[in-house]
């Protein structure tokens, strides 16, 4: 049996499975390849409104002073210089969307991360601001003599029978503040499988492509074409609604 005060006076083993392990506090504590990111990133408010911006992933066990905000471009202001969090304050005017800001997320000096803010001050009216166009068509199956938007199909029809079908490309727009307005048709092709005997084979024919874009040619910016197949956000504001500063959330940059 061993002596009680031996059992004192042995050393205690140092329980190093309770060390934790260091991190890097410019980056993501959840994904650590990555910097930290600023939250909401891209954002619309109206004028003098304020939003809350924070800093994602921000490792609890690092000390806050070690991030800075700045508004690197634009108008209005923030709350706090330095710290996990802020409070943008949006401008009374944004003429031009001049005032639309870049808000940077900077820790150890270095810029990591941005949020881009819209302040739109253009009251919705009855047109729109900017058009998004799909990449991927729409398709119908064509009946003769029926209407074709009876018969949308999930895709295109695989070779085994001669039927043709229609490929709608569609174009949504949207007021200054983001909502919905309508719809537009700007394109239609009409395909058709057939077999070939001799090559024992099927293949698609392609009839002449019908634009329509004519619909929206009265608020389309001169030079602008539309590319099927290529998913776009087209601006086609007016001079007038960009002076009364409509600033619209979707026409805001992107990293």
């Amino acid at each position: 049996m061993t002596e009680w005060w031996k059992e004192i006076e042995a050393p205690i083993e140092p329980y190093f499975d309770e060390i934790l392990p260091g991190h890097d506090c410019c980056k993501d504590y959840e994904i650590p390849k990555r910097p930290l990111s600023v939250r909401p990133y891209r954002t619309v408010l109206g004028p003098r409104d304020s939003l809350r911006l924070w800093a994602k992933g921000f490792h609890l066990h690092c000390d806050p002073g070690c991030l800075m905000w700045r508004i690197s471009s634009g108008a209005g202001s923030l709350s706090e210089e330095f710290g996990e969090e802020t409070v943008y304050y949006s401008p009374a005017y944004n003429e031009g969307c001049e005032g639309n800001a870049t808000v940077d997320l900077l820790c150890g000096g270095i810029v990591i991360s941005h949020a881009y803010i819209a302040t739109n001050t253009f009251t919705p009216q009855d047109r729109p601001a900017y058009l998004k166009l799909f990449a991927g068509p729409r398709f119908y199956l064509f009946v003769t003599g029926k209407d074709v938007l009876d018969t949308r199909l999930e895709k295109a029809p695989k070779s085994g029978l001669e039927v043709t079908w229609l490929e709608r490309y569609i174009g949504k727009s949207y007021l200054c503040d983001g909502t919905f307005y309508g719809e537009y048709l700007l394109m239609t092709i009409t395909k058709r499988w057939l077999y070939d005997r001799e090559a024992k084979k099927w293949y698609i024919t392609e009839d002449p492509r019908t634009f329509t874009t004519e619909i929206v040619n009265d608020k389309t910016p001169f030079g602008w074409t539309y590319e099927p197949g290529k998913a776009q956000t087209v601006d086609i504001r007016s001079d007038r609604m960009k002076k009364a500063g409509c600033c619209a959330r979707a026409l805001l940059p992107e990293d």
